[in-house]
C-alpha cells in the first residue's frame, strides 16, 4: 500500500496526470456521486482541490486531454461537462476549473 485517503462521497470513476515526478505536480482526478470533481495530489493523496459541477447527477466517466487543458465528464442522466484547467502550465499549476458548458 503506498497511500490512501477517505473521501466523504462515493466515487465512481478515476483518471489521472503523467507528467515527470520531480519536475511538475501529478494529479489523480475523481469524480464523485454527486457531480463534483476531486483533485488530489498523486504523491500522498491529499485533496488539493474539490470543484462542484453544474448539477447533482451522478458523475459516470472522466478523461483528461493529452495537454491536460481540459477534464470532460459524462454523467448518469447524459449530461457531458467540459471543465477548463485555469493556470496549468506544465503541471495543472493551481488547480482551479471552470464549467465551459454542457
Amino acid at each position: 500500500l503506498l497511500g490512501e485517503t477517505k473521501v466523504s462521497e462515493r466515487i465512481n470513476c478515476a483518471t489521472f496526470t503523467s507528467f515527470n515526478e520531480g519536475i511538475c505536480r501529478n494529479l489523480v482526478v475523481l469524480g464523485t456521486s454527486s457531480g463534483s470533481l476531486l483533485f488530489l495530489d498523486a504523491w500522498d493523496l491529499s485533496i488539493v482541490s474539490v470543484e462542484k459541477g453544474p448539477s447533482s447527477t451522478v458523475m459516470s466517466s472522466l478523461t483528461i486531454d493529452e495537454e491536460y487543458s481540459f477534464v470532460v465528464s459524462g454523467c448518469s442522466d447524459g449530461t457531458v461537462v467540459q471543465w477548463n484547467v485555469v493556470g496549468k502550465g506544465n503541471s495543472m499549476g493551481d488547480v482551479g476549473i471552470s464549467n465551459l458548458g454542457i
